[in-house]
């Protein structure tokens, strides 16, 4: 080697040599763990969850107020109705000794003493109630960044990444000079995201909530709503305005019309005109199963051909037993048009990109409608209800705050492994978990559950201190 080569050969090195310690250095100073990466982002998402639950405590001051301000004015009203309720009572005794007064204007003054006693005592429930609310949010804003924060935290570490079930994603590629297939396997770090909502108060808690994910049967709960309530508001019109949308009743309940109702038969039975047979839900359908063979849960396809079932039966079938022959028929009969409709209507996101598609968040604003819609209609609401608490399935939320009483719905299909439900605790909420688990493994359940008690920890937490 010469000595020019050999000086070219020194720099060189000395350039490699000084590259690699700025590399080894940036390294030292800037590179992080997976470990380390999973840490920070753990701790930075329960800084964004105490930043909410400060907002959150803003809000909940201001509500008190409000609710206070209200307080405030119906004890000013109750004492004014006390003042006369008094001042009748007074009267009356005066009228009842000297006998000066007609039974009849006698009579008029009790009703009116009874009349102000009863909204009187309207006045002190309502008190009641607003101040029971008042105790749960002053409950709330209390515990929140004490005992409250820890139990978040706590829950945020069990769906911390490195705490989460493994997955394996199977692929198959084609080798394009010999045409082989080689199978590929990967194994990845599951997704899993919820969302929390306390009825009473609004309080909510969520986990990448607004993942958009394949929904499985959980669909199957917010379509057979969409159909029910369709159906409820289509037999209210029915029964109370024409044709043409005038009313058929007065104020007082009295009939507009002479002769029979005229949108009811003489057996007092829904007339359906033409185009309005979807709405018939006590219409029979017969299973035929060498047509109706669908792949998945269900019951129907294990019964005999040519069993006959109305349209409101196959309903608590799709929600009871997630019967995929059932729901078929069903979103056969019915489409997709007010579904995805009422989808828009009250702010789910996930269906824009298909009827199958939904986020946790989406599923917990469906479940609130539901739970509207249970306590309101007696005849479908009661139904769900009814369908949703014997739905099968139970080993995930209704196992994690047993013996709790839940309405839900589990889904379960490839990479998807989800259920959600109305907790019918003291004080009801809302929860819904999704993954994008799918094998139900006794680990992949004790995950889940594991979610759902520390949820199911933090509400009661909330009114414990009562």
């Amino acid at each position: 080697m010469t000595k020019k080569s050999y000086k070219v050969a020194v720099a060189v090195l000395s350039v490699v040599l000084a590259v690699t310690m700025v590399l080894c250095c940036w390294l030292y100073i800037f590179y992080e763990s997976p470990d380390e990466i999973a840490t920070r982002n753990k701790a930075e998402h329960l800084s964004t969850q105490l930043h909410d639950a400060q907002e959150t405590i803003s809000e909940y001051t201001a509500i008190m107020n409000s609710l206070r301000e209200q307080i405030s004015d119906l004890s000013a009203d109750l004492a004014i109705k006390l003042d006369q309720i008094a001042a009748l009572e007074t009267k009356v005794s005066i009228l009842l000794d000297e006998e000066t007064a007609s039974d009849a204007y006698q009579q008029l003054l009790l009703d009116e003493i009874s009349r102000m006693k009863t909204e009187a005592e309207e006045d002190r429930k309502q008190i009641a109630e607003l101040s029971e609310l008042i105790a749960n949010y002053e409950n709330i804003t209390t515990l929140n960044f004490g005992i409250q924060a820890k139990k978040i935290s706590d829950l945020l570490m069990k769906v911390a990444v490195t705490n989460r079930p493994q997955r394996t994603i199977t692929t198959e590629i084609t080798d394009p000079e010999t045409g082989e297939t080689v199978v590929h396997q990967e194994i990845v770090d599951s997704s899993v995201s919820f969302y929390y909502r306390d009825l009473q108060t609004g309080y909510t808690i969520s986990y990448e909530s607004d993942n958009i994910m394949y929904a499985a049967s959980l669909v199957k709960a917010p379509y057979i709503y969409t159909m029910l309530k369709t159906v409820a508001d289509f037999e209210y019109n029915k029964l109370n305005f024409d044709s043409d949308g005038n009313p058929l009743y007065d104020e007082e309940g009295k009939p507009l019309y002479e002769g029979d109702h005229p949108n009811l038969d003489k057996e007092g039975k829904i007339i359906y005109l033409e185009g309005e047979e979807k709405y018939d839900l006590s219409r029979l359908w017969t299973f035929n199963k060498e047509e109706m063979s669908v792949e998945g849960s269900g019951i129907i396809q294990k019964m005999e051909d040519g069993v006959q079932l109305t349209y409101l039966e196959l309903a608590t079938y799709a929600l009871q037993y997630s019967d995929n022959i059932a729901f078929a028929e069903i979103r056969k009969m019915f489409g997709y048009t007010e579904y995805l409709s009422m989808a828009r209507s009250i702010g789910v996101r996930g269906s824009s990109h298909g009827y199958m598609k939904l986020s946790a968040d989406d599923c917990g604003i469906f479940l609130g409608a539901i739970y509207d819609f249970i306590e309101t209609n007696d005849v479908y609401g009661t139904l769900m209800k009814d369908a949703m608490i014997a739905a099968n399935y139970p080993v995930l939320i209704p196992a994690g705050v047993s013996p709790t009483v839940t309405a839900h719905k589990y889904g379960w299909d490839e990479d998807s492994y989800h259920d959600m439900a109305i907790v019918y605790d003291e004080h009801p909420y809302i929860l819904v978990i999704m993954t994008d688990l799918d094998a139900g493994t006794s680990k992949e359940i004790l995950y889940v559950r594991d979610i759902v008690r520390a949820i199911h920890s933090i509400h009661r937490n909330f009114y414990s201190s009562k």
